[in-house]
């Protein structure tokens, strides 16, 4: 609820106190602040945004970070600073005292402010009563919505069990067959199969059946992926506190996490019971799917289907039949009514603002639940008595009904309707009252399970992002622990080999000296560039003429080229390798977290963000006219893609905008045209993917994923997962195997050979256990 809260304070100018408090403090805060620690909050509180918190993690140092955060939160309004402070209470204990005395250092005295309020009172000292009336409004909306669908849900529950009646007593065709035709259908069941097909008929019902299937499974496996996250989190937190024993000082991830399983579990019993009860509708429509289809079907196929039978023209006016009718005839003017009621309580409400506004100047928000209770007794009082009144007319109705079918059947019945045409006549009128009760639920169904499988993204974000923070901070303390001690940690010594001599030969010296498998040249995302020509140990490049992060970069015949990026600003540069150095023109737009692909001598720049938004702009380079030219635009915007091409059609997968992407998206380089493709079975927007033998493989990730897809039956097949978990680690095709490089906490390079489904790990190491943004075999 506190996240609720804080939101409706930051529209305002930050407080100049705060400023200065802010100012005065900003080395002690480059110097403490960890930026990962508290990204999460800050953007669950709304005061960042996804591509601000992008953007800061792109910082090379944590001062840089620091400093960019502070410069950020300063314009995010008068309580950002306020939020700041409840996200560092538990991260950062030394900063929150310190700051929220507003000090330089935590002992001279108190300042006037901070001297006589506490930290609660700092933090709602500025709330309006704006909050109190929104939320207020809220809780008013919510009930009367719920109060309004529980007397909805009484109406229909009755009329479902008349019109099961009515089809039951096979009413009201049977009075229409005293006087019809025996070849000709009742004219109610040509209305009912008119409804029938204009709603869309069987194969609606099978599409919803289909979607929402669909949708379940997709909530099934986003949050076994969530729980792949905590358990992997959990696993690697384990595997570090054995190795540093009571050096390790991280807060355990068993406690850590304990409310996201909490949640998980949560989530996990809300999926299991709607899975079963959708098999409740699924059961229905097997049961009725015939008869649905039938009346689906032109009017001709009901003729054909229907049985015939000749009616005695003495029972036409008879007093039973007469009486039935008028008594259907009264169930038309009930079903009108309900109808009426119906909308009356969908379109009823109040403008509550006023009353709440002057109930808390007069008792503050004590009266506010009275006031609720009082108006919605006042709005749905008379509505409910209209619901209470047709509910007992119908009840009535309905035994006048039973009543006088009994005495009609007895006397209109014997040998004048065959068994046969009667029990058809029923089933049609079961299958078309089964058809409107599953469309109008599956509606819903399907809109509910559209909102659950957003939640469950976004619960995923939020696990995605505490674990993401927690790898750097693992990252951070464990390079601090191996400074002090370096024997202290098994994967120092692993490592040791690829730390790079102090007097390094440039690229183009180790070019010249590359062997027959060619240069190995990987980069991560803070700039660091690295090339290995003998498979053994890896060498830093110093000599690099873009000193960048979050570039994107692709394989040209012998060399490379690297685009785009951050600085101090996004960046428009390009630069080439092959043998020497570049320079290329500029970007047409200046982007940073791009991919980038090289095919028939022309490099294509696909989305990426520029210094505000994520973009959906693509840009292709003619190696021979050395000119960019703007490519149509993908239908939604997306940063750090995976590209392959596959016979001149560029395939885009995964990928972020706010969330992780399981899209994929083809480009037809012929016809300029964009189409979407099967959804991957498992979001892999951390991995790699590579183009093998025409078909594609998306590889690593934190679910150690083995995708394949092939582009001609646009289907995708999970193949045997890697061993080690390869979070940003990029992969490469050599000598008939695709090869996924190190990652985020890892440094093992592992081989996927597609022939024989198994996975092996290479001796080379990689050079850091951070995530990489690219590694490139060249051949000289």
């Amino acid at each position: 609820m506190y996240c609720i809260k804080l939101y409706f304070f930051l529209n305002r100018v930050m407080e100049e106190e705060h400023e200065e408090v802010l100012r005065r403090n900003l080395s002690l805060i480059c110097e403490h602040l960890d930026f990962s620690l508290v990204s999460v909050l800050m953007i669950e509180n709304k005061v960042i945004t996804y591509d601000e918190d992008e953007m800061i993690r792109g910082m090379k140092t944590r001062t840089e970070r620091a400093q960019h955060f502070i410069s950020i939160l300063r314009r995010k309004g008068r309580n950002s600073f306020n939020v700041f402070l409840l996200c560092i209470r538990q991260t950062h204990q030394h900063l929150f005292e310190v700051l929220s005395a507003g000090l330089c250092d935590p002992q001279p005295p108190m300042c006037p402010r901070m001297r006589t309020q506490s930290y609660s009172d700092v933090l709602y000292a500025d709330s309006s009563d704006n909050f109190a009336i929104h939320q207020a409004v809220s809780i008013f909306k919510s009930k009367r919505a719920e109060r309004a669908s529980q007397q909805v849900l009484r109406l229909r529950e009755t009329t479902q069990f008349m019109n099961g009646s009515l089809a039951s007593f096979n009413l009201p065709a049977a009075l229409e067959d005293l006087s019809t035709e025996s070849q000709t259908v009742p004219p109610s069941v040509l209305h009912k199969a008119d409804k029938v097909r204009s709603a869309g008929g069987a194969t609606r019902i099978s599409q919803q059946m289909t979607d929402i299937s669909g949708l379940l499974r997709k909530c099934e496996s986003i949050l076994a992926q969530t729980e792949t996250l905590i358990t992997e989190e959990q696993r690697k937190d384990e595997q570090m506190r054995h190795e540093f024993s009571t050096s390790w000082t991280m807060i355990p991830s068993e406690k850590l996490t304990k409310t996201l399983k909490n949640d998980s579990a949560k989530y996990k019993l809300t999926i299991r019971e709607e899975i079963n009860n959708f098999g409740f509708y699924e059961e229905r429509f097997r049961e009725h799917r015939s008869a649905i289809e039938l009346l689906s079907q032109p009017s001709c196929e009901l003729h054909r289907s229907l049985p015939s039978s000749r009616p005695s023209t003495a029972n036409q006016r008879s007093p039973a039949a007469a009486a039935l009718s008028r008594l259907m005839d009264d169930w038309d003017v009930i079903k009108k009514a309900r109808e009426v009621i119906e909308r009356e309580l969908k379109e009823a409400d109040l403008n509550m603002e006023s009353k709440f506004s002057s109930a808390l100047k007069m008792n503050g928000t004590e009266s506010i639940e009275a006031i609720i209770t009082e108006n919605l007794d006042a709005l749905f009082k008379p509505l409910e008595d209209k619901v209470s009144n047709s509910i007992y007319f119908q009840k009535d109705l309905l035994a006048n009904i039973q009543r006088a079918n009994a005495e009609f059947v007895r006397t209109s019945y014997p040998g004048q309707l065959t068994a046969n045409r009667e029990n058809k006549l029923k089933e049609l009128a079961a299958a078309f009252n089964t058809f409107n009760d599953l469309n109008d639920n599956l509606e819903s169904k399907a809109e509910y399970y559209r909102e659950l499988k957003q939640q469950i993204e976004r619960f995923w974000s939020k696990v995605n992002g505490v674990c993401m923070a927690r790898g750097t901070e693992r990252e951070h303390l464990q390079e601090t622990l191996t400074d002090q001690d370096p024997t202290n940690s098994r994967m120092a010594v692993q490592s040791a080999c690829s730390i790079p001599a102090p007097h390094q030969p440039s690229l183009s010296q180790r070019w010249r000296s590359t062997n027959s498998r060619g240069i190995l040249i990987a980069g991560d995302f803070h700039g660091g560039l690295w090339s290995c020509s003998d498979y053994r140990r890896w060498q830093m490049i110093t000599d690099i003429p873009m000193d960048t992060s979050f570039y994107g970069v692709c394989v040209l015949p012998k060399g490379f080229i690297m685009s785009g990026g951050y600085t101090r600003q996004v960046e428009k540069s390009c630069f080439s390798y092959q043998g020497s150095w570049t320079s290329l023109p500029p970007l047409i737009k200046e982007r940073s977290h791009h991919a980038s692909i090289y095919h028939n001598n022309a490099v294509y720049v696909v989305g990426g963000r520029d210094a505000h938004v994520t973009l959906d702009s693509i840009e292709k380079f003619d190696m021979d006219t050395k000119k960019w030219v703007v490519y149509p635009p993908m239908p939604f915007p997306l940063h750090l893609p995976q590209l392959v091409i596959i016979k001149n059609k560029l395939y885009i997968l995964g990928g972020w905008n706010v969330n992780p992407s399981d899209e994929v998206l083809e480009f037809d380089m012929d016809l300029m045209t964009f189409n979407m493709k099967a959804l991957m079975p498992e979001i892999c927007s951390e991995g790699t993917a590579v183009g093998f033998e025409d078909a594609i493989y998306a590889l690593g990730g934190k679910l150690k994923s083995c995708l394949r897809y092939d582009p001609i039956t646009d289907q995708w097949l999970v193949l045997q997962r890697s061993v080690y978990s390869h979070i940003w680690g990029p992969g490469f095709i050599e000598r008939g195997k695709i090869i996924v490089c190190g990652g985020f906490s890892t440094d093992i390079i592992e081989e996927y050979d597609p022939e024989s489904k198994t996975w092996k790990a290479w001796d080379l190491r990689m050079p850091s256990q951070k995530a990489m943004c690219f590694v490139l075999q060249i051949s000289n």
